[in-house]
């Protein structure tokens, strides 16, 4: 990947301006590039990453651009489109590729995959699935759309469905898990349900039952993150392949955002959308390799 960076201090003398103002006055790049570059999580401030373009920054704020000449994936797998019109993207995420920035990296997103794509000239992500889940995601590529689309998945009236697969034998057919989140210093967990914290809830049914693992739906009722992951390790029985809560097979996460139905956001028609199983779950390899049930 051809990235670039640049690092530029603004004058003593320099009045106040915005930053999308002084970064073409102070580097290589063009105004355009400029506005592309802060909505991709490439500029920052005196250290600190900043997406608004209209930061206004004083006399010798120290200024940082990272970006790259051509946007790259980097598991080498693009994100394929399953549905695409004037105003919303839908598409099928690969496992590995982050939806927006992160610390360690600006490229090699979603995001920025987005914005290469033709004809596209704005985009708004409302919704976000971690960087080793795969499935179904939705970018928003006109401004009209923002405003329901962000009530669509804030209200939960946007209905998604996940695939997992878990280690262990999950008890019973059919419930509801129900935690409280809490993190502290980078640290994630679901605890035991209480009224203090934040409440977590999903849905679950099984699907299928196979030898040492077990197949679910899920479907949330609060967002938070890493949810699905945090609420099955702590039943005891994690997404397979899930290295960071317990569960380190190899063969990347088990976890798939696997259906979605939402109204459009602009003319208001149903969508609804369902993927397959990944053929790479080898779940054809786990029927023929144990007895089955089905709830």
């Amino acid at each position: 990947m051809n990235e670039r960076e640049q690092t530029v201090v603004v004058p003593p003398d320099g009045a106040p301006d915005r930053l999308d103002r002084w970064l073409p006055l102070l580097t290589e790049l063009s105004r355009s590039r400029t506005r592309k570059v802060i909505d991709a999580g490439g500029a920052y401030i005196d250290g600190r990453r900043c997406r608004t373009q209209s930061r206004v920054v004083g006399p010798g704020a120290r200024l940082r651009v990272v970006w790259s000449e051509a946007p790259v994936v980097p598991s080498g797998d693009e994100p394929a489109i399953v549905y695409r019109d004037s105003d919303i993207l839908v598409l099928d995420k690969p496992p590995g590729v982050a939806c927006q920035a992160t610390r360690t990296s600006v490229h090699g997103t979603v995001e920025q995959w987005a914005r290469g794509l033709p004809g596209v000239d704005y985009i708004a992500l409302h919704h976000r699935l971690d960087r080793p889940a795969r499935g179904l995601l939705v970018v928003g590529l006109a401004k009209r759309a923002n405003r329901d689309l962000a009530r669509a998945f804030s209200e939960r009236t946007a209905v998604r469905r996940y695939r997992a697969l878990l280690a262990g034998a999950v008890a019973g057919d059919a419930g509801t898990w129900q935690h409280r989140f809490v993190e502290a210093d980078g640290d994630r967990r679901a605890e035991p349900w209480a009224e203090e914290g934040l409440e977590m809830r999903s849905e679950w049914r099984v699907l299928e039952r196979f030898a040492t693992q077990t197949l679910v739906e899920v479907r949330l009722h609060t967002g938070r993150t890493h949810q699905i992951r945090l609420q099955t390790a702590a039943a005891g029985t994690p997404v397979v392949g899930d290295r960071r809560y317990g569960h380190a097979e190899p063969g990347g996460l088990r976890l798939q955002a696997f259906a979605l139905e939402l109204r459009h956001p602009v003319h208001g028609e149903t969508l609804s959308f369902e993927l397959d199983p990944p053929p790479e779950w080898g779940l054809d390899a786990l029927r023929s390799g144990a007895a089955t049930s089905e709830p």
